[in-house]
């Protein structure tokens, strides 16, 4: 997928409850999902709720 629909597609997860994220460096979608997590927090979202993993 493109950079920005993984972004796109994050934030959507992220505003729908979801809360595990699971990123991959061979996918190479770490960025992406890194954007949309940023802007969630930013937004009012807490790191602490979220459980992030990356391969």
């Amino acid at each position: 997928a493109k950079p920005e629909e993984i972004e796109r597609a994050v934030k959507i997860a992220l505003d729908s409850g979801y809360r595990h994220i699971d990123a991959a460096y061979n996918y190479k979608n770490e960025d992406s999902i890194g954007k949309a997590i940023k802007e969630w927090i930013e937004g009012g979202g807490k790191r602490e709720e979220l459980f992030i993993t990356t391969k």
